[in-house]
Parts: structure tokens; C-alpha cells; sequence
């Protein structure tokens, strides 16, 4: 990752350091990455065999692909193929080269297509997490609309895959409008950490409590991956979200050509559940909520979470 950042926290180490340590906890728990490049930089994926169809899951912001373990070990064991994306500027993967660019949602959505162009991937289901959420949408946006839109990395042009089911957590489907943000998130102090470019490690704590308390407690990885993070990733996305760089999202999901289900922690602390009521185009026609969940309904409730997945993907599947 090169020099240290002006982020880096002296009591926890450079990021180059943080993120050595995320790749090994991260290899322990998953497999070693493959990394594969995405404008000029490594990208890293997990990458899980099965017989189904792939299962892509995309993280939160300031997170990685490490709080999927017993996720992706649960998905696998039920024959689907898993792939576990780092974003640029998280985790495993190297910092963006053009953070202005690649740290958006469809700059995200990017890199993923150009993980799966790579891996050989053709059809695919989603499954995303707060800002993997949001990066899900976008790729299923572009799927419908196969063959009009590639990406471009470097001169490549990767089409997306075909997507056959969208599962979201944490992610309110948005517009792309400032009035859209203002509607679909809780009006509450801690959004701000979301877009801060430095956090002090007493934000770091709170961000990690807010993320997933309390099941990560007593295991200091996602301090460890939020200090980790790109501070330009939270600034520039926050920074692109507002000037609404990216697909109708609300739009994607009345027009997608099968329903999308939506998981909401009914303790989420940025996520306005008001707001989900109102959308259309979702599985079994309602928002799935899980009653005891906050922020990461697949870690505090993962057994409800299981069922729900396994139930919309085999669905997805019979289509």
C-alpha cells in the first residue's frame, strides 16, 4: 500500500501493517486471497468451490470480507460456490489509484465485475451488506440492462454478470439525490463516522459497537479493519452518494426482473425501517425483520438469516 497514511493510528500501526494483519486472520478463517487487478491494484477475493449457482458477498464500509466466515462456511456447506469481495481501500485489497472515481458505489460495482470477469464468472446471486448493499444494486441495475453498460478497466471492458437474486441487508435502496439520504437514513450523529476521512480511536470504537454490537466484542478485528481502511474511501463515498453518482436504486428495484429480498435488524442504528416499508418489488412482498438484529442481522441473528437466504436463493434458483 505504499507510504504510511496520514490516517495511520501510531497506538494501532500503519495500514500496511493493519492490513497484513487482516490477511492473516482473514486467510485463517476463509482461505487464502486471490487477487486480481483492477486499475492499476490488487483486489482481493475468498473464493469458496460449490455445485450452485455463486453467491457474491459484498461488505459494509470500513469492514472486509472477515465477518462473513461463518456465513460463507454455512452457504458452502449447502453447495453454492461463494465469493468474498475486499473493495479497494478495505481488507485485503490495495488502496484505489483514483479514489475519486473507484470509491462510489458504481466504482465499487467495478471492481467486483472485474473479480468475477476474471474468475470466470457469468451468473451469479448477490448478497450485500450496508454499503455492499448498496454495490449489489448497482450490479444488478447493470445486469438488467446486459450488453449497454461495461465497465472499463484499463481498456477492458467487463460486462456484468447475470444476477438471478439480490439479497440486502443493512441497505436501504436509495435515489440519488441528497433529499433520498435524508429520507432513507436515521438523522442521528453517528451517521457522520460513515463519511469521516479520519476517525480517533475512540470513533473507531464506537463505529465497531455501531457496525455489529455487540457479537464481535472481545475480538479486535473490525477496530483492526475499520483503522485499516482508506479514509478517502468513507469521504469520497459519503462525497459521491450525495452528488448522486450511481443508479436509481428504488428504480433497479421495481424494474429488476425478479423480487429483491430486504433483511432489516429492527435495532439498526442507521437504517430508517419507516422508509423500507414504503418499497415495492421485494420478496414474499414485505421487509424481512429480524426482531433481536442491529446493523449485521447475519451475525446477531444468523440462524433466522440462514433460513431467510437459503428459502430466497433456492426460490431464485426454480425461476
Amino acid at each position: 500500500m505504499g507510504a504510511p497514511s496520514p490516517g495511520d493510528d501510531p497506538a494501532l500501526g500503519s495500514r500496511s501493517d493493519l492490513r497484513r494483519r487482516i490477511i492473516t486472520r482473514s486467510t485463517a478463517a476463509l482461505g487464502a486471497p486471490t487477487y486480481i487487478a483492477h486499475r492499476g491494484r490488487a483486489v482481493a477475493a475468498f473464493v469458496r468451490e460449490g455445485n450452485k449457482i455463486p453467491i457474491v458477498l459484498l461488505h459494509s464500509n470500513s469492514a472486509s470480507s472477515f465477518p462473513f466466515a461463518e456465513l460463507i462456511d454455512a452457504l458452502n456447506g449447502g453447495g453454492h460456490a461463494v465469493i468474498a469481495v475486499d473493495f479497494p481501500g478495505h481488507g485485503a485489497s490495495e488502496d484505489a489509484r483514483d479514489p475519486g472515481e473507484t470509491y462510489s458505489f458504481p466504482g465499487y460495482a467495478a471492481a467486483v465485475a472485474r473479480v468475477l470477469a476474471v474468475l470466470g464468472v457469468v451468473d451469479c446471486h448477490l448478497l450485500g451488506w450496508s454499503l455492499g448493499g448498496h454495490v449489489a444494486l448497482e450490479m444488478m441495475a447493470a445486469s438488467a440492462k446486459q450488453g449497454s453498460a461495461p465497465w472499463s478497466d484499463d481498456g477492458v471492458l467487463d460486462q456484468p454478470p447475470h444476477v438471478h437474486g439480490t439479497l440486502v441487508c443493512g441497505t436501504p435502496p436509495i435515489r440519488p439525490s441528497p433529499e433520498a439520504l435524508i429520507d432513507a437514513f436515521s438523522a442521528t450523529p453517528d451517521m457522520a463516522f460513515a463519511g469521516e476521512e479520519h476517525l480517533t480511536p475512540a470513533q473507531i470504537d464506537a463505529y465497531a459497537e455501531l457496525l455489529v454490537a455487540p457479537c464481535l466484542s472481545g475480538d479486535d478485528m473490525l477496530r483492526t479493519m475499520i483503522a485499516r481502511t482508506d479514509g478517502r474511501a468513507r469521504k469520497n463515498m459519503m462525497a459521491n452518494g450525495l452528488a448522486g453518482v450511481g443508479v436509481d436504486q428504488v428504480a433497479a428495484l421495481t424494474d429488476a426482473p425478479f423480487p429483491v429480498a430486504v433483511v432489516h435488524g429492527a435495532h439498526d442504528p442507521f437504517v430508517c425501517q419507516q422508509y423500507l416499508n414504503t418499497l415495492s418489488g421485494l420478496f414474499e412482498d414485505r421487509v424481512h425483520v429480524a426482531a433481536q438484529a442491529a446493523h449485521a442481522p447475519f451475525i446477531e441473528q444468523p440462524d433466522l438469516f440462514l433460513s431467510l437466504a437459503t428459502r430466497y436463493f433456492a426460490a431464485a434458483e426454480r425461476r
